[in-house]
């Protein structure tokens, strides 16, 4: 394939590089196969940076080849071919190198492919690289269930099936898969091994599709350590595969942009050994909002949680509804609060942690001297509802710490601030999804960032500032708060 040897553009082109770092602008009068081609007949090293919508991505062409692509969590030609099929994408065609090698194939072959995909993509209306999952369960009834239901969810996506961890290496090394669903529990090779390979040799989003029997959870929260980012239960007896089918769905249409690889492993923690004595007087609030990859995250706040029977904390986080009660359990032994999920809970407590689904929104109103969680309508309002109520009920007594994923209504975030509350965003480079933490950070209505394994810090400084503002001395002042073995 030789279009610019053809085409009398190639010699204008490579004479306005000529003493020049660069090109720079949209790709309208010339398409991006024409730049690689053009990197590569120049034989000398070239950086090709693109960005359109919010996503960027590189292609790298060094002595007449293709070395390197990446964008989002996806490397090599995967990255190579989903770059290909951006229209009218923002470039910079500059001098630049690279250590890695991940593309091996003659340039002129990728040439030809991603030409073959262009044309796929405009018949498709521009809807970019189709979907790859990879479904590994050694029950043959969910694969093809589950097939089935994503087929009718994902026009067009490929998805392929594994019965046990070494098939699905296999296919994972031959397709690439930009999201992977996983059972724990599998013949040949079981789960947690599986994963550990897959994060060594391909990194991709992995949502735990598993049974939600007796010791499920703990099982989860190792995987989740591992690298996986959600847990999905499979249905109970008489349910149907829907609910499931629309969770992966809902998570495969994004797995593009999530980056695995950003993820921090947590480690474990001992158990607390005691617990904070509850208390009815709640002076803070502190509510921690996540989305995809936020259960990780959560496992790390938790034990900093501080010693202050006068604070309760909210975790409102995008999980199915039947996980709050095995992860409050889970979690309750690693922190001196009380873990609770949200469905056991009548009244807001100091010394109390809820575990909240974004999928029964609440809002906090104050009943005879009591904070109670009381329903909203759907999700997004829910989420505004509840900053907003806590907001008018504690002032400067409330922050909210914005983990991996979160979306958020800006209205909410502004009438947060107008109180005196304080709003803080998870290190964007830690995150599994960062464009949505980044679209927060760039409210410009934020007090700062945090990692979630240091959040004592973030934590003590807020606790210390409300104290001080609403004229309390902070624990370093007394004699602590109470507290009771279990």
């Amino acid at each position: 394939m030789s279009v610019l040897l053809r085409d009398p553009r190639f010699k204008e082109l490579l004479k306005e590089i000529e003493g020049r770092e660069g090109l720079s602008g949209l790709m309208e009068g010339v398409s991006l196969p024409e730049l690689v081609q053009l990197a590569c007949l120049e034989g000398k090293n070239r950086a090709i940076h693109l960005s359109k919508d919010g996503a960027e991505g590189v292609i790298y062409c060094m002595d007449g080849d293709v070395v390197h692509a990446e964008t989002g969590s996806l490397v090599g030609t995967d990255a190579f071919f989903e770059l290909m099929v951006w229209e009218n994408a923002l470039f910079h065609y500059l001098p630049g190198s690279t250590a890695t090698r991940s593309i091996t194939a003659p340039y002129n072959f990728l040439l030809i492919e991603a030409s073959r995909l262009i044309d796929e993509n405009k018949k498709r209306g521009g809807q970019g690289q189709l979907i790859r999952l990879l479904i590994v369960d050694d029950s043959d009834f969910m694969c093809k269930a589950l097939t089935s239901a994503l087929e009718e969810r994902l026009d067009g996506a490929e998805i392929h099936t594994a019965s046990h961890g070494q098939e699905a290496l296999n296919l994972l090394m031959e397709r690439h898969p930009h999201l992977v669903t996983l059972d724990m529990n599998m013949p040949v090779m079981d789960g947690d091994m599986a994963l550990k390979h897959i994060m060594i040799r391909s990194p991709a989003p992995v949502i735990l599709v598993s049974g939600l029997d007796e010791g499920a959870m703990p099982r989860a929260m190792e995987f989740l350590r591992l690298g996986a980012i959600d847990f999905v239960p499979k249905p109970e007896p008489g349910e149907g595969i829907e609910p499931v089918a629309d969770r992966i769905a809902a998570l495969a249409r994004r797995a593009k942009a999530l980056k695995v690889v950003n993820a921090r492993r947590a480690k474990r923690v001992p158990q607390a050994g005691r617990k904070i004595k509850p208390s009815t007087t709640v002076e803070g609030i502190a509510i921690f909002l996540g989305g995809v990859g936020s259960l990780l995250e959560v496992a790390k706040v938790v034990p900093h949680l501080p010693d202050d029977e006068d604070i309760a904390v909210l975790f409102v986080l995008d999980v199915v509804e039947r996980l709050a009660a095995p992860l409050a359990h889970e979690l309750d032994p690693l922190s001196p609060f009380h873990v609770r999920s949200l469905d056991g809970v009548n009244s807001i407590e100091g010394g109390t942690a809820i575990i909240c689904p974004i999928s029964t929104p609440v809002r906090l109103c104050q009943e005879e001297g009591c904070w109670r969680p009381s329903a909203v309508g759907d999700a997004e309002p829910g989420i505004a509802e509840l900053i907003r109520s806590c907001a008018e009920g504690f002032g400067v007594g409330c922050a909210l710490f914005v983990l991996s994923g979160a979306e958020i209504p800006e209205d909410a975030v502004e009438h947060l601030v107008s109180r005196g509350g304080r709003m803080l965003i998870q290190e964007p480079s830690c995150c599994i999804d960062e464009e949505s933490t980044k679209r927060i950070k760039d409210l410009g209505l934020d007090d700062g960032m945090f990692l979630p394994e240091a959040i004592a810090e973030p934590l003590e400084a807020w606790r210390r500032a409300f104290r001080h503002a609403l004229g309390h001395r902070t624990s370093g002042d007394t004699d602590g708060p109470q507290v009771f073995q279990e």
